[in-house]
């Protein structure tokens, strides 16, 4: 008998490939005027915006300073926010979670920042099926790096 399910949230229970491949773009061409492609910010999804910036940055050989990091990062989250309604969540994504709730503890651990995932949760009205919400605030390493599912809030 299982006595916690932990989820991911982009691309595991809801369809946010899109609109993170969009606000990477929209972000990167705002402050720094340039295109990347949808292929580069894809293998990179779920390591954590900063890490995908940083890396964005490297390949456009433009210094990728802690400064201009927070600066994409802070463009990001807000276009995100802004581009909520594009999120969908899976089919049958609320169905599982409602037959989980009160049979198992449930969590979610997710690379993406705490203001995006409150908003969505709360559009969708899904914050309450989860004991524990962790965030990339929360870890100092990033995936592939197993942290955000190590946490002791999940013990």
């Amino acid at each position: 008998m299982y006595h916690a399910v932990l989820f991911d949230w982009d691309g595991t229970l809801a369809d946010t490939r899109r609109v993170i491949v969009n606000t990477f773009q929209k972000a990167v061409l705002e402050i720094i005027g340039i295109d990347v492609s949808a292929e580069f910010i894809e293998r990179r999804i779920g390591t954590g915006a900063a890490q995908t910036f940083k890396e964005i940055l490297q390949s456009a050989n433009k210094p990728a300073t802690d400064t201009i990091v927070k600066r994409l990062l802070s463009k990001k989250i807000e276009f995100e926010i802004s581009m909520s309604d594009n999120v969908k969540l899976f089919p049958g994504a609320r169905q599982l979670l409602e037959a989980l709730q009160g049979k198992v503890r449930t969590a979610l651990a997710s690379m993406n920042n705490c203001l995006v995932i409150e908003e969505l949760l709360d559009k969708m009205n899904i914050r309450d099926f989860f004991e524990v919400i962790l965030t990339v605030e929360e870890v100092t390493k990033f995936k592939p790096d197993p942290e955000i599912f190590l946490n002791p809030q999940l013990n």
